[in-house]
């Protein structure tokens, strides 16, 4: 099935107001950029609703902090039930389902929801070995920001998809092509006409293809695999045995040092609100890491302006940012699946924000009977910890897929050559990919 068709047009109404001042403070300085963008109109845009067998896992009105359970349930969207694929060629099957609550933002209670899911079964049409035989996947994740966020988000989820099915590399460099997919929706954006000159999107991107997983990353939403611990004999002896994260993507922050560093030398200033308001030295870092000093993070500025701070230092859209080092560049990562691997989460940073890739898996490991449920809960969890730190929510935002039945060892029937070390094809992969291009 193809839950980007049966889904409303829109996750989230694409109507905003202007963005406030950039040093604005308060809950909404986390993470996201300075001004603290607040929407206004109507939200929502229409929702799935969750079927009553589901009810009970919202939260009860004494549970559910500002939001009663039938207002709780008004922000929700899910898809229509757990999806099931058979992946014949491949030897297993995959069930999936997600589920997305819109914020609560307390200064602005309709903003939209900006975050926007796809799922597409059998993706790549007759483009692929794969796809000819049922086996490949895609699946998206996409967490808008800014006073177009969910615009800049609605189109990168339509955009993505195309830009990979048009692109004739897909077929045998579907690593290459998912690298470079970002790039060309980031260039598309700017020239369509939705304003992303302050505005953008993260987007996260898993490709199954027989027992090969590629997620290609763009931004802090982030993937994470869960994999039996003690490896395929543990969890064919056992369903309960202990689930271990494996990070399949990586944020982008100034966290990273790699990342710091780069859009220094891009030009930017890389400065938390503590510091460009005195609070703070200025001359370096004076920040640890993700979990300490998350409520004021590193941002990114111009050299003589204040704006835009952005936490994050790659995205689509972002055009003023562009100029100080954010980029649409994808990091991919490539593994090939075996029976220890139980589940993947694709997520907005919502989950992430108060909840480690490890406390996720466990969760949701406990709850892989029906993937439907289990995104549902695992986005109460985190609407539950938002609540317990702050008194608003972000969008929060999970895609849960379940494996059953990896086989193990084998050929795989749709391997395809990897990237180098370097990042780029090697000769023989090279040419494999020219030989299948101009056929």
């Amino acid at each position: 099935s193809n839950l980007s068709t049966t889904l409303p047009p829109l996750m989230g109404c694409s109507s905003s107001a202007p963005a406030g001042p950039a040093l604005r403070r308060g809950p909404s300085s986390r993470r996201r950029r300075g001004e603290g963008a607040s929407p206004d109109g109507p939200g929502g845009g229409g929702s799935w609703d969750i079927p009553d067998s589901l009810a009970h896992l919202l939260p009860t009105d004494g549970e559910g902090g500002p939001l009663g359970r039938d207002e709780f349930r008004g922000r929700l969207l899910s898809s229509a039930g757990t999806q099931a694929l058979a992946l014949p060629g491949a030897g297993f099957s995959v069930r999936y389902a997600f589920a997305s609550l819109r914020g609560y933002y307390p200064e602005a209670l309709d903003k939209p929801n900006q975050d926007a899911v796809c799922a597409h079964a059998a993706f790549g049409g007759g483009g692929t070995a794969a796809a000819d035989k049922g086996d490949s996947f895609l699946a998206g994740v996409f967490d808008g920001h800014g006073s177009t966020g969910a615009a800049c988000a609605q189109f990168a989820m339509a955009a993505l998809p195309a830009s990979l099915l048009s692109d004739a590399l897909f077929a045998t460099m579907p690593e290459l092509a998912l690298r470079d997919a970002s790039g060309s929706v980031n260039a598309a954006l700017h020239r369509s006409g939705v304003d992303d000159s302050m505005s953008g999107t993260t987007a996260l991107v898993a490709h199954l293809r027989g027992r090969r997983l590629y997620v290609a990353n763009v931004g802090d939403s982030r993937a994470v695999l869960g994999t039996a611990r003690g490896g395929a004999g543990a969890a064919s002896s056992s369903k309960a045995a202990p689930v271990d994260a494996v990070a399949m993507s990586w944020d982008h922050t100034p966290f990273r040092k790699d990342e710091y560093e780069r859009v220094l030398r891009a030009g930017a200033r890389v400065l938390t609100l503590d510091q460009m308001e005195g609070l703070k030295d200025a001359s370096g870092p004076c920040w640890t890491d993700e979990d300490t000093d998350s409520a004021d993070p590193p941002r990114l500025w111009m050299p003589d302006a204040l704006y835009p701070g952005t936490a994050f230092t790659r995205s689509i859209g972002d055009a003023a940012a562009e100029r100080i080092g954010v980029i649409p560049d994808a990091e991919v990562r490539v593994r090939a699946l075996t029976p220890a691997d139980r589940l993947l989460i694709l997520a907005s940073d919502g989950v992430w924000e108060f909840m480690s890739n490890q406390e996720a898996v466990t969760f949701v490991a406990g709850r892989l009977a029906d993937p439907q449920a289990a995104a549902l809960e695992l986005v109460v969890e985190a609407y539950r910890r938002w609540l317990a730190n702050e008194t608003r929510t972000d969008d929060i935002t999970a895609l849960v897929l379940a494996f059953d039945g990896i086989p193990s060892g084998g050929p795989d029937p749709f391997a395809v050559p990897s990237l180098g070390p370097d990042g780029e094809p090697d000769a023989a992969a090279a040419a494999v990919a020219a030989a299948a291009a101009a056929c």
